[in-house]
């Protein structure tokens, strides 16, 4: 009965922390830790037919812009060296523009994301992933 009885509690508590996990945080002792929130890269596809200015802004204070000509693709990921290790520095924010109108990326994050975007003939954005 012992062993019977341990087994059957190991196994509610081993449900119990799938569940916490799946429900958006790491059940440790009494503490529920958040699921991280933010975004690792962005890919743009620029199918709008002239140039597209991509400005991004990382959680470091660095932004870095880039262009893109009609049909071309650009992947943004920036890391921090740690030395012995690299950190995500996340995407803070995002703006594309095209013949001198901007649109700013607004969606907030959930979870660790990595984006897609295509750049429209219009100028907007559609994202895909």
């Amino acid at each position: 009965m012992g062993r019977t009885f341990v087994g059957f509690i190991l196994a509610i508590a081993a449900a119990l922390g799938a569940c916490s996990i799946i429900t958006g945080g790491v059940n440790i002792g009494a503490t529920l830790l958040p699921t991280p929130q933010y975004i690792r890269s962005a890919e743009f596809d620029n199918q709008s037919g002239s140039l597209a200015n991509i400005e991004l802004t990382f959680e470091s204070g660095e932004s870095e812009s880039n262009e893109l000509l009609d049909g071309q693709q650009k992947l943004v990921e920036k890391m921090i060296d740690m030395g012995g290790w690299s950190a995500v520095d996340p995407i803070t924010s995002m703006s594309v523009s095209i013949n001198g109108v901007a649109t700013s990326i607004t969606e907030p994050a959930l979870g660790v994301e990595k984006r897609m975007y295509t750049i429209n003939s219009n100028g907007t954005l559609t994202r895909s992933k």
